[in-house]
């Protein structure tokens, strides 16, 4: 399990995005909030999530955002977007990870849902379809969220 725990609050860093530049984590919480789905390339469960995670992002209309933050090259980062075709804004965190280490991360992907004033509301570790689910319903997308032809498992770890 993920050592930062609900009520929490994240740590404020800086990460190079894969859009050339740097992005503090405060400007993507403040005001509505962000859900951030940490992962890596080579990660089965990774590869799995990132196209919900780009639904959501595309989804929400609440103002909350959504990033992806992936521990990898940018070249590699960039590659596994394009072949998944998971069109999300997306930050790298390079080694040595400081979110990851920041987070106290256990298993990738880990998704984590902050509020607007940077405190962690929920984190999920794999894949688990009822949690996604639930933030598709607080970040005002239309139901439902999984389509009859997405065949996804109820849970897969990370």
């Amino acid at each position: 399990m993920a050592s930062l725990k609900v009520g929490e609050a994240l740590p404020d860093l800086e990460l190079p995005g894969l859009d050339g530049e740097e992005h503090s984590l405060s400007t993507h919480w403040a005001g509505a909030g962000c859900v951030y789905v940490v992962g890596h390339s080579d990660c089965a469960t990774t590869r799995l999530i990132l196209p919900f995670a780009a639904r959501l992002a595309h989804g929400a209309t609440t103002g909350t955002r959504v990033r992806v933050v992936l521990q990898d090259e940018p070249a590699a980062a960039a590659s596994l977007l394009d072949e998944l075709g998971a069109d999300v804004p997306t930050l790298l965190d390079p080694a040595p990870y400081p979110l990851g280490a920041g987070l106290g991360l256990a298993s990738a992907p880990t998704l984590v849902h902050v509020s607007g004033e940077g405190r962690v509301l929920r984190v999920v570790e794999g894949f688990e379809r009822t949690a996604l689910e639930q933030i598709a319903r607080e970040l005002g997308l239309e139901e439902p969220f999984f389509r009859p032809d997405d065949d996804v498992p109820t849970f897969r770890p990370g």
